[in-house]
């Protein structure tokens, strides 16, 4: 009898295809990496360039303070991603620095703006 390829065998086959399914988890994950590496690679490199606005998020922040009963209620004016460096540390190289904050009353009158 001759003796068959290991593929023609199942405990071949097993190993065939379970090496070919982790070649393509493997090539994913590589992928994967590469993608986050160049996405944060760029977000480095914008930042550098100068701070992100985020008007977009200063909004969602303002409705979210914002109690909808006509009561006391807090605005952003403007909320941008800044990166300081490393001069205050490792800890903390990112800033969220939010402007034109208002703190309104009942009467919808300014009671205090940063």
């Amino acid at each position: 009898m001759a003796l068959l390829p290991f593929w023609h065998r199942p405990v071949g086959r097993a190993m065939f295809y379970t090496s070919r399914a982790m070649h393509h988890l493997l090539l994913l994950a590589v992928g994967m990496l590469a993608l986050i590496s160049l996405l944060l690679a760029g977000t480095a490199w914008r930042l550098s360039q100068g701070p992100i606005q985020l008007g977009w998020l200063a909004n969602r922040l303002t409705e979210a303070l914002a109690p909808g009963t006509g009561q006391a209620g807090v605005s952003v004016g403007e909320l941008e991603l800044v990166w300081e460096g490393f001069h205050g540390g490792t800890d903390h190289p990112l800033d969220l620095r939010a402007t034109g904050i208002r703190l309104t009353g009942a009467t919808v009158r300014t009671q205090a703006a940063i």
